[in-house]
């Protein structure tokens, strides 16, 4: 289990995939719904001089009040003289009512407090984008209230943090490759996200090897036993070519984080984040501008090549003149 003050982790081992939604079989590619919660520790109003909090001992008390449950991640979202609040989640949101009949209104005691402290707890809110948040946002662009050009309007998906090894082609690699050399395949993206309806455009930056790299998650060490990952992701623009498509994968993903579930028949999840693009990635206009990016940077790379070439030649030269040199002087 993770417990600190870092963002979540991304990707996490599945014990439990009773609640298992499916999205593409045939890729060992589902959905989840995330089961989060918060929880908050009042502290009293009289406190001695020099009184420190534990947050290990309160972590313990809490895993303790929700056993046999358990957190794949406990952290601290925010801490003041008045209260602690942290942010868990757990594997299914069918034992909510459960937890928190074990959590709210309860009460710990800390071994530097006398008095004893106020638990509180309640579902988490996902903060995630609805009709209103897109509408609003086209609605400054729209001109005589005319359909925009597409990646000017409401039809194209912005992916995070999606796992690359989850939508890699499994024929490219073999069981000892590096994690790190594996990349997703653009294919296999279109067919999974095509069953909300028909794509016009996807583009992976990843694969474009002229401006990035694979991402990979610093915040979150590995940390084997506990079941945190640290793999590589990757972010997806994804265009679709009716409105109805973009609302419904918009729609579909509310609430939810990704389930793989690999040969071995061994489960992951992945807290990845999805919103719809703010950016107009996919617009004609940024689409010409990356294309010609792309070919000044082909164009500085040639230049770059040929320059140390050049520079091999002379250098070549040099070591050549001076080797006659020494030949001529003998």
């Amino acid at each position: 289990m993770n417990t600190s003050m870092q963002p979540p982790p991304v990707q996490a081992e599945c014990h439990d995939t009773s609640e298992k939604i499916e999205l593409y079989e045939n890729y060992g590619i589902y959905i989840k719904p995330i089961a989060r919660l918060n929880i908050t520790i009042q502290l009293p109003p009289n406190k001695n001089p020099g009184q420190t909090i534990s947050f290990p001992e309160i972590v313990d008390k809490l895993k303790q009040l929700i056993l046999p449950e358990e957190f794949i991640y406990l952290r601290v979202i925010k801490s003041s003289l008045e209260f602690i609040r942290l942010e868990g989640e757990v594997e299914n949101k069918s034992s909510f009512k459960i937890l928190l009949s074990k959590l709210d209104n309860v009460t710990i005691k800390l071994s530097s407090y006398i008095d004893v402290l106020k638990v509180r707890a309640a579902e988490a809110k996902i903060v995630y984008p609805n009709r209103h948040d897109w509408d609003s946002f086209f609605k400054d662009s729209m001109v005589n209230n005319e359909e925009l050009k597409p990646g000017e309007r409401a039809d194209t998906i912005h992916l995070t943090d999606l796992p690359c090894k989850w939508f890699a082609d499994k024929k490219n690699y073999s069981q000892n490759t590096d994690v790190m050399l594996i990349k997703p395949n653009e294919h296999i993206l279109r067919e999974v996200f095509s069953i909300f309806g028909e794509i016009r455009l996807i583009d992976v930056p990843i694969l474009n090897n002229c401006f990035t790299q694979l991402r990979r998650q610093s915040a979150i060490e590995v940390i084997a036993s506990t079941g945190m990952l640290n793999l590589p992701t990757f972010e997806a623009y994804i265009q679709y070519k009716d409105y109805i498509g973009f609302v419904k994968a918009m729609d579909t993903f509310r609430g939810m984080k990704l389930l793989y579930i690999d040969e071995q028949k061994n489960a992951f999840t992945a807290n990845f984040r999805i919103d719809f693009d703010r950016t107009k990635h996919l617009s004609d206009r940024e689409i010409k501008k990356r294309e010609i990016d792309k070919l000044k940077a082909i164009e500085i790379e040639k230049i770059r090549n040929a320059t140390i070439e050049r520079e091999k030649e002379k250098e070549n030269k040099q070591k050549e003149f001076t080797r006659w040199v020494k030949i001529f002087i003998q």
